[in-house]
């Protein structure tokens, strides 16, 4: 976790002066904290974020809260990545105040991303991946975060180096093609017969697809195991 304050010396300075009179004006260090503190509760302490807070108007003097300040969004809005704007609110003592600070928020992502080039059509194998940060407020949604869930995946179209692996850019690899010579596997409690097929249609793995046994020639239902392997369970 990352936190950049444009205002460190202004918190520092609030710092260095706290073994004297209480401030008769609330610190905008104080102020920048509460902001801070209600962002990090919203993203939680384990995320990996960027948080920049723009300074207050040095002209701006709020009087001094009696009780804790409390942050807020607009309508109870979420926080996302990019620009934010939060409240802070004083409720307690004779002037109740709030007001509005503005900044930014970077939330880095783990998201899977191609260590190669690949061409439309290829198998994407374990070596091509990896995991890599990107900011969120950059990625287009769709993407993957395990090596799992892409791995022998087919890519959609020509990818360079670097680009971050989406569900629009690849699908299921299809195993089994239309008019491929395959194999059929029935099996039953105690037995197993293969013989010889014929693919009817394109199959993913899992996939119920048409083939013919080529000695009956009779067209039945099977589902795709692996590359020129169907199989049917009786």
């Amino acid at each position: 976790m990352i936190i950049k304050l444009f205002v460190a010396l202004i918190a520092m300075l609030a710092a260095s002066h706290s073994g004297f009179a209480a401030p008769r004006y609330q610190t905008h260090a104080s102020i920048y904290q509460t902001v801070t503190h209600f962002v990090t509760g919203k993203l939680g302490e384990s995320a990996n974020y960027d948080i920049q807070i723009s300074p207050l108007d040095n002209r701006l003097k709020l009087p001094k809260c009696a009780d804790q300040l409390t942050a807020f969004t607009a309508h109870n809005e979420p926080l996302r990545a990019g620009r934010f704007s939060v409240g802070v609110r004083c409720s307690e003592g004779p002037k109740p105040w709030s007001i509005y600070t503005t900044g930014s928020l970077k939330i880095m992502q783990d998201v899977l991303v191609l260590t190669r080039p690949v061409s439309r059509g290829q198998i994407l194998t374990r070596q091509m991946l990896a995991i890599e940060k990107r900011n969120q407020a950059r990625l287009r949604g769709g993407y993957f975060s395990r090596i799992e869930s892409v791995e022998n995946k087919q890519s959609l179209r020509n990818l360079s180096a670097g680009s971050v692996i989406t569900l629009n850019n690849v699908t299921d690899a299809v195993l089994i093609k239309r008019g491929e010579r395959i194999t059929i596997s029935a099996s039953s409690p105690g037995y197993n017969v293969r013989m010889q097929g014929k693919a009817m249609m394109d199959g993913i793995k899992g996939q119920s697809i048409r083939v013919k046994n080529v000695s009956s020639g009779r067209t039945i239902t099977a589902t795709v195991i692996k590359p020129g392997l169907v199989s049917i369970i009786q």
